[in-house]
């Protein structure tokens, strides 16, 4: 079975989205979240994605990199989104649509 592809060409697959996605852990940074540090130090490292996808299941960490110009989306772990994973569904779509607008950054 051939992975699903966008227009661009790249694989869709959640796997594909993960590996080709930048990773920026706070563990790694050595700061927690919601600290400035932390998305400080992903647009010194990345100043080309001011404006990309964050993602966070915390209220406090998307108001913080709302401030920094990041796209808040809030993946909601609560047991009635676990059940539906209508979030995730969302956030699959919202994904693919990003990766297809940045494919020059991939």
């Amino acid at each position: 079975m051939r992975p699903k592809q966008n227009r661009g060409g790249q694989e869709t697959s959640i796997k594909a989205i993960y590996d080709n996605s930048i990773k920026h852990f706070s563990c790694h940074v050595g700061v927690r979240k919601p600290d400035y540090l932390f998305y400080q130090n992903f647009l010194v490292k990345h100043p080309d994605f001011r404006n990309c996808l964050y993602i966070d299941d915390l209220h406090d960490n998307l108001a913080m990199s709302l401030e920094y110009g990041f796209q808040g989306h809030h993946f909601d772990l609560s047991e009635k989104n676990k059940q539906k994973f209508y979030s995730l569904h969302q956030l699959k779509l919202k994904l693919i649509f990003l990766m297809g607008s940045y494919s020059n950054y991939a």
